[in-house]
């Protein structure tokens, strides 16, 4: 992957990728809303495709500055690997908009009607595995900021 990460060290799975930088780098940094991408277990509903791409699916261009960044300063960075539609990282599980289900005042079917094991499966596979990476990389630098 280095030709994608421009020569970063980064581990790359299925909910996160994670740049390796030097221990003592000023800053570390993370990307809650990096990615559009939708996991292949999921298939965006029609109505729900007039979110992919916008604000509502992930931060764009925020990936491309996390890892710039990173690059610039040496420094680790934690970077979802999914939209933020699927369950929203940056939320807190129990948070009402851990899983948004309105979006411009119309519904998100991808979140409508949701079932128990479905909102497990995105938590256990997704948000708890970033988080879970989030702290192990935090708790691997001196960085004084985050």
């Amino acid at each position: 992957m280095a030709d994608e990460h421009g020569g970063l060290d980064v581990r790359v799975t299925e909910a996160v990728e994670v740049v390796h930088g030097s221990r003592a780098a000023p800053a570390f940094l993370t990307c809650e809303h990096a990615s559009v991408r939708l996991p292949e277990a999921w298939r965006w509903p029609e109505p729900d495709r007039r979110l992919v791409g916008t604000h509502w699916s992930y931060d764009l261009g925020a990936r491309e500055i996390t890892l710039e960044l990173a690059r610039e300063l040496n420094a680790s960075a934690v970077l979802s690997r999914f939209s933020r539609l699927l369950v929203d990282p940056n939320r807190d599980e129990r948070h009402a908009d851990a899983f948004r289900t309105l979006a411009d005042g119309e519904a998100v079917l991808l979140n409508t009607g949701m079932t128990p094991e479905d909102r497990e499966r995105r938590l256990a596979g997704y948000h708890r595995p970033y988080h879970a990476a989030l702290d192990a990389a935090l708790a691997a630098v001196d960085a004084p900021i985050l």
